[in-house]
C-alpha cells in the first residue's frame, strides 16, 4: 500500500531564497577578507581597513574600504558578474 502526497513546490522562491543566501554570504566573505589584510593601503601600506559593501538602487554592488592607519578611502573593484547571472 502507497501513500501519495500533493505538494506544490514554488521553484522559484525556493530559487530566490538560494541567491539571496549566496549573496549575503558574498558579502561577508568580502568585508572578512577585505577588512583583515586582503589588500595594502596604497599610501601606508597598513592591511586593515574598514569595510563596507551596498547594492546601488540598479542592482549593483559598490564595496569601500577605509585605512584604519590613514583613514585614507579606497574604492574596491570586485567582478560581480556572477552574482549578476544568477538574478
Amino acid at each position: 500500500m502507497a501513500i501519495e502526497f500533493d505538494i506544490d513546490v514554488d521553484v522559484d522562491e525556493i530559487k530566490e531564497k538560494m541567491i539571496d543566501a549566496v549573496e549575503e554570504q558574498f558579502i561577508e566573505h568580502v568585508e572578512n577578507e577585505l577588512g583583515d589584510g586582503g589588500f595594502e593601503c596604497e599610501n601606508c601600506e597598513a592591511r586593515s581597513f574598514d569595510v563596507e559593501t551596498w547594492q546601488t538602487s540598479s542592482g549593483d554592488y559598490g564595496i569601500g574600504a577605509v585605512c584604519r592607519e590613514c583613514n585614507e578611502r579606497l574604492n574596491v573593484d570586485i567582478d560581480t558578474s556572477k552574482l549578476d547571472e544568477m538574478r
